[in-house]
């Protein structure tokens, strides 16, 4: 043990006083402080006698005897009348010992001691601190500059110095709040910070990454100083839905509006392609008013695309695409929409038998022909007059020439009239605005910067983006694509503002470029020659002078991609698409990864069994394959990368290379790979799982160890110590980047652990996805984007979102509306406003059980099928569960009716918890199934002798009622359909259960009526016909409930006569309470099955006495003896097999509580 001399001070000195300011010791390799001293020290000073925790590495102390340290205290020395330097103390036990300050604190403050020239002082960097020698002849910092100095300035007011860290801290505790709000609160407090200080908090919260996502006013210029009243000028479209009648759905219109003179054309849209509209405007405008200047538009796919801007062109008309959410820019024909509407409802209104064309015209003509929003009429703009109203034909006269001329007049005069009016309106306008916050003075928008950008659905600022260009108030932002290389989207600056950042965080930019498309930078140097050497190193490449004749030959490409912690990697990929690399539609490829389903049941099973889990990262896993690639391929090699392989090599690298082992892009190195780690783990001892071939099992003789599930290049491990060290020596062969455990992510899902809780989110890929904005839908392209991802999320950790994914995938690009549109938004905005994470908290093994529910909705899909769903949890006896899966899809079969639908659902969601059964069993967990149906009639098939007309459903219904025999299904339980999980999977609503299993890992058991399976073996003699013991196990359970029911059953070798009679005897003797009338019951059954049947058939109606009571003892195994009543409803169905008697018992839980509150009203 290391052992460390408190020398500069010995403890044979004489005695100090413990609080006589800060001592300096030279001598002392470690400053300490005696809890005594400092707490006088606290109590001086006014601070709070706070300890931080102990180092782990810290050496004994020792100063005249061994020292116990008790934390880490802070002193604070005042250098200043504004600053201060903390020094930090091991905390020991002694009640004689000083602070003394060692020179572990002096280095880390570059701290000399200088004597000579005098003073005596402790010289800094940029200050000087004064010292003193004590009584004892120490030296020592005064006690003044600490109670002048430390916490206190010398000032007109007293006020707290606070360090970075502290401001921090208090600008956090306070929400985020502003530089201003934090100075009020200060200043209310009694410590006013100076203009200096607060200029310098000011900066410091700029740089706050919290703040700038939410601070600064979203603004914009009110108004133009341009005035133009040229008509077909300047023409704005855009596209607003009216209904044609209150009926029918909304149907998309082109709106069209002259800037100049705000005359109005409208036409209802039949397609909405750039062909479309363009034919549309054309045939309503353009050939009665010719081609405008310029057509602003707003910025959506079909206007905004280069087909649309090339006929335009053709017209001579140049497309100004307004920046992303610039209404403003569109102002004009923004503010005619809601005026053309309210006219054309009430034309609508008015005449309902004109046609939805005639109603939409004559509203336009009467816009168009009154006064407009800015109190113009248009008509009077363009033509010079206000359309006459004739009364009668032979008033209307022919226009003269001199009515013509003074209506052309009348047109000029009116227009410079407009002019003027507007004007005085705009100067108003402007006096009474505020002009918009950003960009601000100082604020430096350029190519290459970092940008936030704010969107309208937003409540915060999306970012930071990478700007790439800036022209006037337009900025071009670089916005990361999950599918390819950045887009650029241009948004308005005033909706743009410059991201700060500090001096030593390195934000992360660029999630994904093309080099092929983006110059290479010096930050993804180092990574492409980490790549390209591993490469070389594992002779993955061949270099080659000459491709032979005929053979596969491949482009190549590095694509770099910064990882979720901020690294960058980048990675060779051959680009092995069919239509460049026929040899491979020829090849085998078997490639499986971890399905979801096994890695939540992963989860669960470590969590129950209290297992580690943890995860490991294969390096370059593709090339890492124990076999060589068994064609021949060649690759083309880029000038850039050839490069770097020439200086990895020392030599001039050719334009071709060979690939010699499995390369990324090839169609087959997935499944090289696999094979390889399988080959590995089977080595080792593993086993693959029966469910999924990505899954292997490590079981010794006596019990099971653990398991590895592979996901590509990352393998999630969970299990004993013996099964880590046994992945280990698989990995150990392999290139890794070691084994991680939680938090940790995995196939997309966040990991983390509290206790034994372990708990699995995606906040962080709604957060990209979804975080900074949901863009508006309007084509199909848009809504498969957010559909997929959708998709994806609900795959994993949201399945209360399965069933309106399922039903979205049916939409195809035919059938795509913008109902589909909204509603995709609509579950986007509900996936990021409402966030969960999947709890799997620990469950008792002895009780566990698999909770199935399945649902169906009978031909309720568009294409009239039926919409199938099922989840299955795991559970013990309390409300706790695991999600294990989940499914919501279109039956594949034809369903003639619901409950055949209703069948199909749960005879599938049995077969899959058929197959998680058997997994928990290879794990050493017993867990039997119990299924949940809200279907009566399956249920009262299942427990009765039924016969369904139709063949499948009669297969369905035997494989259900075989199940219950064979004891697959331990039982089948009746809930209602708002007590059923699985009715959220089949019908697009609100559940509150399914929030419930997602936020608190709890799913209440709640049904209307169960049906058990008990098992009589009856051991037939042929030659005595005597009726054997009933095995030992029942016997044990028949004990149990005799003992809670007061009921005392007795089985010996007797005649059945004899036997029947002695157990319907005893069993009316012993009853009590509520179990009398169940013992009747019993009693006379026996009798008269001894005394009215044939002697051949008495043993029948011994059955039939063990079949009853044994119901209602396992009715009381289940529930309370006192719901014992006799109105529960017994329904027994016997079958005949392997000289067993088999009884399926339903209990009517309805019946049950109804005559408890008979019984106790």
């Amino acid at each position: 043990m290391v052992q460390v001399a408190i020398c500069g001070i010995s403890g044979r000195t004489a005695p100090l006083r413990r609080w006589r300011g800060v001592f300096v010791d030279t001598g002392a390799p470690i400053s300490v402080a005696g809890v005594a001293a400092f707490f006088e020290y606290c109590e001086t000073v006014g601070s709070p006698k706070t300890l931080e925790p102990v180092p782990k590495e810290l050496p004994t102390l020792v100063w005249g005897k061994r020292l116990e340290p008790v934390g880490v205290g802070t002193v604070r020395v005042g250098i200043g009348a504004d600053a201060f330097l903390s020094f930090h103390f091991i905390v020991v036990q002694g009640s004689n010992l000083p602070i003394l300050i060692g020179n572990d604190e002096l280095e880390r403050h570059r701290l000399n001691v200088v004597r000579e020239p005098p003073p005596l002082r402790l010289q800094g960097p940029n200050f000087d601190i004064r010292l003193e020698v004590a009584p004892s002849k120490h030296i020592s910092i005064p006690a003044n500059s600490f109670s002048k100095g430390l916490f206190h300035v010398e000032s007109s007011e007293q006020a707290l110095l606070f360090t970075d860290a502290e401001l921090k801290n208090i600008h956090k505790r306070f929400g985020h709040a502003s530089a201003a709000q934090m100075k009020k609160i200060l200043r209310l407090s009694g410590n006013p910070l100076s203009s200096e200080q607060y200029k310098k908090l000011h900066d410091m919260l700029r740089v706050c990454d919290i703040c700038q996502w939410y601070s600064g006013r979203r603004s914009s210029f009110k108004v133009a100083a341009e005035i133009e009243v040229s008509f077909n000028h300047n023409v704005s479209l855009d596209i607003m839905y009216l209904n044609p009648d209150a009926t029918s759905p909304s149907i998309p219109v082109l709106h069209a509006v002259c800037n100049g003179t705000k005359l109005n054309g409208a036409w209802f849209v039949s397609g909405e392609t750039a062909q479309d509209l363009f034919c549309l405007f054309f045939r309503g405008w353009i050939s009665v008013f010719g081609s405008p200047h310029r057509i602003t538009v707003d910025h959506q796919s079909n206007f905004a695309s280069a087909d649309f801007k090339a006929l335009m062109l053709g017209e001579c008309s140049v497309v100004d695409v307004v920046p992303i959410e610039s209404h403003w820019s569109q102002g004009t024909v923004e503010r005619h929409h809601e005026p053309l509407r309210k006219t054309y409802l009430r034309v609508r209104r008015d005449q309902p038998g004109l046609t939805p064309e005639d109603s939409l015209a004559i509203a336009v003509r009467a816009v168009n022909v009154t006064t407009g929003p800015e109190g113009v009429i248009p008509s009077l703009l363009v033509f010079g007059t206000i359309p006459r109203l004739a009364m009668r034909p032979e008033s209307a006269r022919e226009d003269s020439r001199e009515m013509n001329v003074a209506r052309l007049s009348a047109a000029i005069i009116a227009r410079g009239a407009y002019e003027r009016a507007i004007a005085e309106y705009r100067v108003k306008a402007a006096l009474a605005s505020r002009a918009p916050e950003f960009p601000r003075e100082g604020d430096r928008i350029e190519a290459g910067v970092p940008v936030l950008v704010r969107r309208e659905e937003a409540y915060e600022y999306g970012g930071p983006f990478v700007c790439a260009k800036v022209d006037g108030n337009r900025v071009w932002v670089l916005v990361p694509n999950m599918r390819g290389p950045a887009r650029q989207l241009s948004f308005s600056i005033h909706n743009v503002k410059p991201y700060l950042r500090a001096t030593d965080v390195r934000e992360n930019l660029i999630l994904k470029l093309d080099s092929a498309d983006h110059v290479e930078d010096d930050l993804w140097k180092e990574a492409k020659e980490k790549e390209l050497r591993g490469l070389i190193d594992r002779g993955t490449l061949e270099a080659v002078h000459e491709v032979p004749p005929g053979a596969t030959l491949l482009g190549s490409r590095m694509e770099n991609t910064v990882k979720a912690d901020g690294t960058f990697k980048s990675r060779s990929v051959a680009q092995g698409i069919k239509t460049r690399d026929p040899g491979a539609e020829s090849t085998t490829i078997n490639a499986p990864t971890l399905s979801r389903f096994m890695m939540r049941t992963i989860f669960s099973i470590a969590v129950i069994r209290g297992h580690r889990i943890a995860y490991r990262d294969f390096a370059q896993a593709y090339l890492q394959s124990e076999w060589d690639l068994s064609r021949k391929v060649f690759i083309r090699l880029k000038s850039d990368v050839r490069d770097i392989l020439s200086k990895i090599t020392e030599s001039v690298f050719p334009q071709y290379a060979r690939i010699v082992k499995p390369l990324y892009g090839l169609r087959e190195s997935g499944t090289y790979w696999h094979a390889t780690l399988t080959k590995r783990l089977r080595d080792i001892g593993f086993n693959t799982a029966g469910l999924d071939p990505c899954v292997f099992y490590l079981r010794s003789e006596e019990s099971f160890l653990g398991g590895v599930g592979v996901l590509v290049d990352d393998s999630l491990i969970f299990g004993e110590e013996a099964a880590f060290a046994a992945e280990s020596k698989v990995a150990s062969g392999l290139d890794n980047k070691g084994r991680f455990d939680p938090p940790f992510t995995f196939n997309g899902t966040h990991v983390t652990t509290r206790g034994r809780t372990l708990t699995i989110d995606q906040d962080a890929y709604v957060q990209r996805c979804f975080g900074s904005s949901i863009p508006n839908v309007q084509t199909f392209e848009e809504f498969r984007s957010i559909r997929g991802k959708l998709a994806y999320l609900s795959s994993g950790t949201r399945p209360d979102i399965q069933c309106a994914t399922a039903k979205l995938a049916q939409v195809t690009a035919s059938s795509f509306t913008q109902e589909h549109a909204r509603k995709v938004v609509r579950l986007a905005k509900y996936v990021n406003h409402h966030r969960v994470q999947v709890r799997y908290a620990p469950l008792d093994p002895a009780t566990l059980r698999i909770r199935v529910f399945a649902d169906a909705s009978y031909a309720s899909n568009h294409d009239h099928t039926s919409q199938l769903g099922f989840a299955i949890f795991l559970g013990d006896s309390s409300d706790t569960v695991h999600h294990l899966h989940s499914s919501s899809h279109k039956a594949k079969q034809v369903a003639h009716s619901a409950m055949s639908a209703e069948l199909l659902a749960l005879v599938l969601a049995y077969d899959f918890a058929e197959g998680i059964q058997n997994e928990l069993h290879q794990c050493g967990l017993d867990a039997p199934i119990v299924l949940a149906t809200d279907s009566k009639q399956i249920y009262d098939s299942v427990a009765s002798s039924s016969i369904l007309q139709e063949k499948r459903q009669m297969i369905r219904l035997l494989l259900l009622r075989e199940g219950m025999a064979l004891g697959r299904i331990a039982e089948l339980v009746h809930v209602a359909g708002a007590n059923n999980v699985a009715d959220a999977l089949t019908k697009e609503r609100d559940c509150p259960l399914w929030r419930r299993v997602l936020r608190h890992g709890k799913l209440a058991d709640v049904a209307s009526a169960r049906v058990y399976l008990l098992h009589i073996a009856l051991a037939l003699s042929k030659q005595q016909n005597e009726v054997g013991l009933v095995s030992e196990s029942i016997m044990d359970a028949m004990k149990d409930a005799a003992h809670k029911t007061g009921v005392a059953l007795g089985v010996e070798n007797r005649t059945t006569e004899e036997q029947a009679r002695h157990d319907a005897n005893k069993a009316k003797d012993n009853v009590k309470g509520s179990a009398q009338n169940t013992a009747d019951k019993a009693g006379n059954t026996m009798e008269n099955a001894a005394n009215a049947v044939k002697p051949k058939k008495k043993i029948k109606g011994l059955l039939g006495y063990f079949n009853q009571v044994f119901g209602e003892i396992n009715h009381v195994l289940h529930h309370d003896p006192t719901n014992l009543t006799e109105n529960g409803s017994i329904i027994p169905m016997q079958t005949r097999q392997n000289n067993a008697q088999i009884h399926i018992v339903s209990i009517d839980e309805n019946h049950r509580r109804q005559a408890l509150r008979d019984q106790n009203p």
